[in-house]
């Protein structure tokens, strides 16, 4: 459906100019702009003027997600393989992909063989993820690594970037240097993932709170028409963006709009989206909790409407399914305070305190019920990091505990060796432990945590099941019973 501008805007747009302090062009999303122009381009998300993806590059999105299925560690089709989806992109991407990666973690109806990766990271604008040779893709390599991916089991990506300097605020000529730099980071992100199929793309939230003009308004809107332009450049056969085999050499996955997640301020637009200052941090750029929830929500209710994604991400998959817990218990323990009880805290803790002579670590215990641990495929511990962390994730003892009482004296004792850890993932951030197929679930279904570091340093925290974002146990299962009912469909076919 195209949208165009409401009538209350039309009528706001006349009293604007008509008004003697008349003297910019006022401000429509780019999808309530609809075939309106503002400064010479023409709004819709689609080229026209149209919300709709064209019928031709939607079939050519159809078609390369059929081929986004699970994939061993050479990026062959395997039902008991992974699909990677990774996020791309500076601090704010990184912030509200988490949200976005806590509720697919905690969708029952995603995709079994998911596996998630918040690549995203702090201080690294568009012009760095356009050099290929920039270290941001040495580090994202790391992060791939540690959730148990290779790089051929990645095949879907959310994009959202912006410059870091702007020399020239001017408008096209800002936008056009950013259309330019998200070109050549689609490229990169075709030679870094060979079996990259789609990418999402999506602009920034409202700017105008803040009084850096690189990061304010009009810049921050005018950015959004870089993201059209780059999608409408391939729908026209653009061969440097091309995603489409029959055309010629794949260099670029097939490019959609994720959502368009600016809106003017307070003013609602046209779906009731609004951005005020409570969804901000005191630097008036980065979203806070409320600001992550907003954007990543409208990211995951984004994906629920996409037909593309119900090819992949909502799919059936014969035999499999997959079960998301929470902690019915957590709490950190500490040996400076060996008595004391830190059951209802909104944080989990792990590092040294007392000049490296007193361990603090946290405990998590999990309850799936009565299960085959035999029919686990794979597992993976979801967290929210409230500084950088390097955690170690070690199984422990099967022996009773509970929130409200455990204390380092009471602590029960750990297994020989850590399930995994060790990498470093950045602050405020969605951080994913690949726990492997042997996480140590009992048989009547309890899996007992702990989060430690392994060397004498500071303290790390992440969410408790207390806070907002609750630590997520996500596991894989194949169910042989299950393998050949008609409730399923098939695997798709291709490579």
């Amino acid at each position: 459906m195209v949208h165009g501008r409401s009538t209350a805007h039309l009528l706001a747009a006349l009293a604007f100019c008509m008004s003697p302090f008349a003297v910019a062009e006022t401000l429509y999303p780019i999808a309530d702009l609809g075939a309106e122009y503002y400064q010479g381009r023409q709004g819709g998300l689609y080229p026209g003027g149209s919300n709709a993806i064209p019928p031709e590059h939607l079939a050519l999105a159809l078609d390369q997600a059929r081929h986004i299925q699970p994939r061993d560690a050479d990026g062959k089709p395997d039902r008991m393989g992974w699909i990677g989806f990774v996020s791309i992109g500076m601090s704010n991407t990184m912030q509200e992909f988490k949200v976005l990666d806590w509720l697919l973690a905690d969708d029952a109806d995603v995709h079994p063989a998911l596996r998630v990766v918040n690549g995203a990271q702090g201080g690294m604008p568009a012009e760095a993820l356009a050099d290929p040779g920039h270290h941001y893709w040495d580090r994202l390599a790391s992060r791939i690594a540690a959730s148990g991916l290779t790089p051929e089991q990645v095949q879907v990506c959310w994009l959202k970037q912006a410059l870091g300097q702007v020399e020239d605020s001017s408008f096209p000529n800002h936008a056009l240097l950013l259309e330019e730099h998200l070109a050549d980071i689609l490229r990169n992100l075709r030679q870094v993932f060979p079996q990259l199929r789609v990418c999402y793309l999506t602009n920034r939230i409202y700017g105008g709170y803040t009084d850096r003009v690189e990061r304010g308004e009009p810049l921050t809107y005018e950015s959004g028409f870089a993201v059209k332009a780059v999608i409408e450049r391939q729908i026209q056969g653009d061969l440097a963006l091309n995603a489409d085999p029959a055309a010629g050499e794949v260099v670029a996955p097939v490019v959609l709009w994720g959502s368009e997640q600016w809106a003017n301020g307070a003013e609602p637009r046209e779906n009731g989206l609004t951005w005020l200052l409570e969804d901000y941090e005191d630097d008036r750029v980065h979203p806070s909790l409320s600001g992550e929830f907003k954007a990543g929500t409208r990211w995951f209710d984004a994906l629920r409407a996409d037909s593309v994604a119900q090819r992949w991400l909502f799919a059936r998959w014969p035999g499999q399914f997959r079960v998301t817990l929470r902690p019915v218990a957590d709490s950190a323990v500490n040996e400076a305070d060996p008595d004391n009880n830190y059951g209802q805290a909104p944080e989990l803790r792990a590092g040294w305190v007392s000049g490296g002579t007193a361990e603090v670590m946290s405990y998590l215990r999990f309850e799936a019920g009565p299960i085959n641990p035999a029919g686990l495929l794979g597992s993976r511990l979801f967290v929210h990091t409230l500084n950088p962390i390097d955690f170690e994730v070690w199984p422990v003892a099967d022996e009773p505990w509970q929130e409200n009482t455990l204390t380092w004296n009471q602590r029960p004792a750990l297994g020989f060796s850590p399930l995994t850890g060790g990498h470093v993932w950045e602050s405020d951030s969605s951080t994913t432990f690949n726990l492997g197929p042997s996480p140590g679930i009992s048989a009547q279904g309890d899996l007992n945590l702990a989060l430690r570091r392994a060397a004498e340093q500071s303290i790390q925290r992440v969410g408790s099941r207390h806070s907002a974002l609750s630590p997520l146990l996500v596991l894989r299962f194949q169910d042989e019973d299950w393998l050949f009912g008609s409730r399923f469909e098939g695997p798709p076919s291709g490579n």
